[in-house]
């Protein structure tokens, strides 16, 4: 009997017995005893050998050990397999062969090796043990089988098989539960080989799918040592291919087991090891040589492991693991002028949970009692991960004591934010570090929080937020008036005292139900200023020291926030720009989404915890890239694909220049001088808003709005053709009235002539020189106005025409300009598109983890999701040919179950406007809130009507609550607002 001695750390004398007799092999691969001896070189490095098992099949003589290696360093770990199929031999022998490269890796990161999982057949060239041939007709024990303990697809919690085919099974895959508890799978490479096919693929089991980088990456370096790839089609087994990439598929393989989150063992679901990357290699055996193929496998080891060494991704610098139980605290945070702030803990409970936690804060007026059936699912990432999450109610709002602060963003929400950061750094469970988060009003206080650098606070994640908040937040868009179905719906909410009691006095009627509506004090501030600078970052960036982060979404109205950010902060930024409209990245609309907490987590594991989590390493900005679809208004999933750029700007964006000609077409020349007329339409514009009315949301086909508007198209595309930025239309113009604005819209037109709306933006021309200090405009006076697009992705596709539409109306979007009137574009004096083409560069892409699976909080439940925004939607447009009369209609519904009630809520905005008098506009609007309680029903309800003139707005607002059908309160508001060149 030949003995290979070791001396593992910690683990005493081992011995492995292999058999004397030395066997060579006709296609030169390595005998059995070499191949040991090369991998017990790790024992060198301090790594552990563990016999998993001794293989001794009936027929056979001696028994051959399964082995398995494993690094001195624990953690999520980088798994490593060959020789599953003993009829596939470079897989081992290429392992044998970079062995000192994997030694490197285990001296930084975690790493299990399992270099030959079936020695037997790799002894006697058998696929399976017992079997001396393959054949599909032949039944044969795998000893990577793991049937017996993956849930059958029909009945998730039975297994798919009564036991493993074979002690060697049960022994590998019980050894891959039992060391996934110290050794997390992260990535798992598998080597296969297959001579049965022509041409080589890559499987991407894990839960990155077909999408995993280094299964993309994986591909290139099989294709640049020579292995043919099939790049399309299918498998032998019928299995789709797509550039060379098979996504998941059910095999029941150790694969499979690996990329599993459920597994069966004993009767019981317990979570599995769920690695988010699982490649195995398939490469052509027939087709190539033993020694190609070795090879190939051990260029193809290098460079993953090279990848993974070097972050990209990073696994070097794991983040925090989930370790930690959730529990909820109510608590309360005293302000110095004695009101209270309600707090929500939620805290780490078992493992080592009485330590100290960074803590973070989201603080909202959104009413977190209502609002724990969204915290406790989102939180627990965080809590799981040793922070502790606090949901704080604004002053007036929610839970919170105290009068409703005035309006949004307010100086007294500031600073009682301060007071709450401060408090929560020193609890005895707080290390001393806060850091803040929140999508929309969250993003917003979290940047305006970094602007006034509180010591605690050390580190912000803003999702689909802006720090314009003129420009850009809901009251005023692109310096023209906005009616927001959101205005509406907070007005009513901010009426209502906290849950569960819902407690009506006097103090109630004082500091809630009787104070003014914000709407009110919005509508009056129509231009830039002081009112705005107050709470936005925009021009003093260099106030915000701590290390930020941004989170933006391609269909989101605040995307343009992300380029700003990246440009002008100084201190440590970074950026994720997503295919997502006004929502969490994990929970997305449209898909695909990704689970950015455990970006956060890293984010926030590094400035709050200390760790060196690898994420500066990276490049500082993550983007989606967004290739055509058709038009909406509904989008399930966004076609487009992840890649890393330094940050921005980017050197490599090209301006390409097109002007428009006269007979209507985008060229690269400009033309002679002339001019385009174009009537003012008011009632114009809903298929650019799409359905809730933002720049960004899903548009419709551009095709009716773009009839009514100056369009200029290129000829068919020779090329695809990507931009990536801020488009921008420089436009000659004129008007015959003293009020006017334009709109410009970049789309795509595809060769069924569908237009798909690719970006645009409007401009008030009041504010031609300045939207601090507005002017009327000059009738019949020429001016020029750069119009600057917002942030955009998009690959035109060669065949497809680039379209640059002008007009004057973005109705209901934005409020009409009050006189009739005739504006002129003219061509050939400057007017012109400027396109951020992007230049093909082969960069790095993230390895984003798909969305996790959270934990629901028990008593919540929603009954109506209503709309897919949570917003009025455009449900109906009328149109009275006859009078050039437009009515458009918004409405959006749903209800929730609290462990104290019900509550419902119902809203219906109507837009109306004619064309020959756009300055009587209008909006009604209602909404309603029922909160049934046992033996109590509240109802309030909310009135708005909202209108102009020529020289004026008319807002008023009634207010209602009843009980039990009983009206209680009644308060209207009335005011005349003039229109401040609106």
């Amino acid at each position: 009997m030949f003995l290979l001695q070791a001396m593992p750390a910690g683990a005493g004398e081992t011995a492995l017995r292999l058999p004397d007799e030395v066997t060579t092999f006709a296609d030169r691969r390595k005998p059995i005893q070499a191949l040991y001896q090369s991998y017990l070189k790790l024992i060198e490095y301090g790594w552990t050998l563990e016999i998993v098992a001794n293989s001794e099949p009936e027929g056979t003589t001696a028994a051959l050990p399964i082995i398995a290696l494993r690094s001195p360093l624990r953690g999520p770990a980088v798994w490593i397999l060959a020789g599953i199929h003993g009829e596939e031999p470079a897989g081992p022998n290429a392992l044998a062969s970079v062995v000192d490269d994997i030694a490197r890796l285990g001296q930084q990161h975690p790493v299990v090796l399992m270099p030959l999982l079936n020695p037997q057949g790799y002894a006697r060239n058998w696929r399976y043990l017992n079997v001396p041939i393959y054949s599909e007709a032949i039944e044969g024990h795998s000893v990577g089988d793991s049937s017996h303990l993956l849930p059958a697809p029909e009945k998730s919690g039975n297994p798919r098989a009564a036991a493993a085919s074979s002690p060697e099974a049960d022994a590998i895959t019980a050894f891959v539960l039992r060391l996934s508890a110290d050794y997390p799978p992260l990535y798992s490479i598998d080597l296969h080989e297959d001579n049965l096919i022509n041409e080589g693929y890559v499987y991407s089991q894990g839960t990155l799918g077909s999408a995993d980088p280094l299964a993309i990456e994986a591909v290139s370096v099989l294709k640049d040592n020579g292995v043919p790839i099939k790049l399309g089609g299918e498998t032998r087994f019928g299995e789709p291919v797509v550039n060379g990439v098979i996504g998941p598929v059910i095999d029941s393989s150790i694969d499979e087991l690996i990329s599993s989150k459920d597994v069966i063992v004993d009767g019981r679901v317990q979570s599995g090891p769920a690695a988010r990357t699982v490649l195995v290699f398939e490469t052509p055996a027939a087709a190539l040589t033993l020694e190609h193929r070795i090879n190939v496998h051990a260029a193809l080891i290098r460079r993953l492991l090279s990848m993974i060494a070097g972050g990209a991704p990073a696994l070097a610098h794991a983040p925090s693991p989930p370790e930690y139980g959730i529990r909820l605290q109510e608590a309360w945070i005293t302000l110095p002028d004695g009101v209270r702030l309600s707090a929500d803990l939620y805290m780490p409970a078992g493992g080592k949970a009485d330590g100290k936690f960074p803590v973070l804060l989201e603080y909202l007026p959104y009413r977190k009692h209502e609002g724990r059936g969204r915290d406790y699912p989102m939180y627990s990432y965080f809590v799981q991960r040793g922070y502790v999450v606090a949901a704080v109610d604004i002053r007036g709002t929610g839970n919170s004591e105290g009068r409703l602060i005035p309006y949004e963003y307010s100086d007294i929400e500031q600073q009682d934010g301060e007071v709450v950061i401060d408090w929560l750094s020193k609890q005895p469970w707080s290390n001393g570090n806060v850091g803040m988060f929140g999508i929309s009003w969250g993003g917003f206080n979290s940047i305006q929080m970094a602007l006034r650098n509180p010591p605690a606070l050390k580190a912000i994640i803003a999702v689909d937020a802006t720090e314009d908040n003129y420009q850009e937040d809901v009251h005023f868009i692109d310096g023209a008036i906005h009616v927001d179905s959101w205005e509406m719906s907070q007005d009513l909410d901010n009426a209502r005292p906290g849950a569960p009691d819902y407690r009506i006095d006097e103090a109630y009627f004082r500091d809630r139900f009787d104070t003014d509506p914000w709407m009110l004090t919005y509508k009056a501030q129509q231009r830039d200023g002081a009112f705005w600078d107050r709470a936005s970052a925009k021009g003093r960036y260099q106030d915000i020291r701590i290390p930020s982060f941004f989170i933006g979404g391609w269909y989101d109205g605040y995307r343009d926030s992300v380029p700003r950010m990246l440009a002008n902060l100084k201190g440590p930024v970074k950026a994720i720009m997503g295919a997502w409209s006004h929502a969490w990245p994990h929970d997305p609309y449209p898909n695909p989404g990704m689970e950015w907490r455990y970006e956060a987590v890293r984010w926030f594991d590094q400035w709050l915890k200390g760790i060196d989590t690898g994420i500066l390493d990276e490049p500082r900005f993550a983007v989606y890239v967004r290739n055509w679809h058709a038009p909406g208004p509904y989008l399930e999933y966004a076609p487009g694909s992840w890649r890393y750029e330094d940050g921005w700007p980017i050197a490599r964006i090209r301006n390409q220049v097109l002007f428009p000609q006269d007979d209507h077409t985008l060229k690269s020349g400009e033309p002679p001088a002339t001019t385009h007329l174009l009537r003012y339409v008011s009632s114009i514009g809903i298929e650019a808003g799409g359905p809730v009315m933002w720049w960004g949301d899903v548009a419709h086909d551009q095709r009716p709005t773009d009839a009514f508007s100056l369009t200029y198209d290129s000829e068919p595309l020779a090329e695809d053709t990507e931009i990536l930025g801020l488009p921008r239309a420089t436009l000659a113009v004129s008007t015959d009235a003293t009020r006017a604005n334009w709109f410009a819209r970049l789309s795509d037109i595809a060769p069924d002539g569908t237009v798909t709306q690719v970006a645009g933006a409007g401009f008030n021309g009041n504010h031609r020189v300045s939207a601090r200090e507005p002017s009327a405009i000059v009738p019949g006076q020429e001016f020029t106005i750069d119009i600057e697009m917002h942030f955009t992705s998009w690959v035109f596709p060669k065949g497809h025409r680039i379209r640059l539409a002008v007009n004057n109306a973005q109705w209901p979007m934005l409020w009409p300009t009050p006189d009739p009137m005739t504006t002129t574009l003219r061509l050939g004096s400057g007017s012109r598109l400027s396109l951020p083409v992007v230049p093909f560069e082969k960069r790095p892409v993230p390895a984003f983890l798909p969305p996790a699976k959270d934990p629901a909080m028990p008593g919540f439940e929603t009954l109506d999701a209503g709309t897919s925004s949570g917003y009025g939607e455009i449900s109906s447009v009328d149109r009275n040919p006859q009078t050039g009369a437009a009515t458009a209609t918004a409405t959006n519904s749903g209800g929730y179950r609290y462990p104290w009630g019900t509550e419902r809520y119902h809203e219906t905005i109507r837009h109306d406007v004619t064309d020959s008098a756009p300055n009587r506009a209008s909006v009604l609007g209602t909404h309603r809130m029922e909160v049934d309680l046992p033996g109590r029903k509240l109802l309030w309800e909310a009135e708005l009507s909202f209108k102009s003139d020529h020289e004026n707005f008319y807002y008023s607002y009634r207010r209602r609550l009843s009980e039990n059908g009983k009206p209680l309160r009644e308060k209207t508001w009335a005011r005349t607002i003039p229109r401040d060149y609106q």
